[in-house]
């Protein structure tokens, strides 16, 4: 079985105050510090995990955009000399939209081997991104994706969040606008997390349901909840979340699922080095799951439900929740109906 790798890249320009994972800020040698450690930890875990044929790498953080090329170049090239990369893997990086506008610089990743590029534009409204304290603007948004597209990336995803301010129909449209202008192969779209009251939520309704249709009527496939593309361009990686596949995971607050078991390392760079320097994993956390209520949480994300011959266990509940008009059973397969998908949470909640 082919398996994934996450490398967490923790550190920021800006601390985002809506971005839940661990992060710091740059300094050049934060930078170089993490870059000696992560090459430590990626050749202690060879020994426990050799011969593990990697499909897909992904390099999130953070804004690794923002690493020096040969601090990316380094990490990839350790990777491909302590696994078995295969020649389809699906290599992403995230990015924020100021990062990217040195086209020599987007040329250069390319070439170390990324072949899909995350964007975390968040809004394409000046209000927005004046609400999410981004540093950049819609015309540096534009460039970047353009710029994107020179550098020969096809495969360009655009992160943005509904749900965080009063939205007017002004500003989801100029985000529509953006993407029927662009096209990106793939779009993520993210409800923003707070305690609404009841009107909020009735927006917030509207809108993302809104947001849906217009993007399957240019062409989108919604595939899991929050994620849409064009056909063949679905993210490999996060479908190894979905679909509850192994994966191994490098960097201090990298979290990784092998063998039934969540671990996450130690969101402190000092605390992170100092285990790996005692050549021990860096774990913070470690969690025996059921793998069967985890593939259930997961794969109910995916518009494709999950197959009624996987869940025996939980047909009664299943089918309670089919007749109260909240799961529709289609070709062997239960699925969270369309109007229902922001009740997910709650829905899983009473399965598990």
């Amino acid at each position: 079985m082919s398996v994934g790798i996450y490398i967490h890249y923790p550190f920021c320009e800006r601390l985002c105050f809506y971005c839940n994972f661990y992060k710091e800020g740059y300094k050049t040698e934060k930078e170089s510090f993490f870059l000696k450690n992560i090459i430590k930890e990626i050749k202690i875990k060879r020994e426990k995990y050799q011969n593990q044929k990697i499909d897909s790498i992904f390099v999130g953080g953070g804004s690794p955009s923002m690493a020096k090329i040969d601090t990316l170049s380094k990490i990839i090239n350790e990777l491909d000399r302590n696994f078995l990369i295969t020649n389809n893997c699906e290599i992403s990086i995230e990015s924020n939209p100021n990062e990217l506008l040195n086209l020599k610089k987007n040329i250069e990743i390319k070439k170390i081997g990324f072949n899909r590029i995350s964007i975390g534009v968040q809004s394409y409204s000046a209000k927005g991104l004046n609400f999410f304290n981004r540093n950049y603007n819609t015309k540096q948004v534009k460039k970047a994706f353009l710029n994107c597209q020179k550098a020969g990336f096809e495969n360009i995803n655009c992160d943005f969040i509904i749900g965080a301010y009063k939205e007017e129909k002004k500003d989801i449209q100029s985000t529509l606008n953006f993407i029927k202008q662009y096209n990106p192969a793939h779009l993520s779209f993210y409800l923003f997390e707070y305690k609404k009251k009841k009107i909020e939520e009735e927006e917030e309704e509207f809108n993302y349901n809104n947001t849906k249709e217009k993007l399957i009527s240019m062409g989108y496939n919604q595939y899991e909840i929050s994620n849409f593309s064009i056909d063949g361009f679905e993210c490999q990686h996060n479908l190894k979340y979905w679909k509850n596949k192994p994966y191994l995971a490098f960097g201090p607050g990298a979290s990784q699922y092998f063998n039934g078991y969540d671990t996450k390392n130690r969101e402190n760079l000092l605390e992170y080095a100092q285990l790996i320097n005692e050549n021990q994993e860096p774990i913070k956390e470690k969690t025996k799951w059921d793998k069967k209520k985890r593939a259930l949480i997961m794969g109910l994300r995916l518009r494709q439900g999950i197959k009624e011959n996987d869940f025996f266990e939980y047909k009664k509940k299943l089918e309670e929740l089919k007749k109260l008009n909240l799961l529709s059973y289609n070709n062997g397969y239960y699925q969270i109906k369309e109007e229902k998908i922001l009740l997910t949470n709650e829905i899983i909640g009473y399965l598990i």
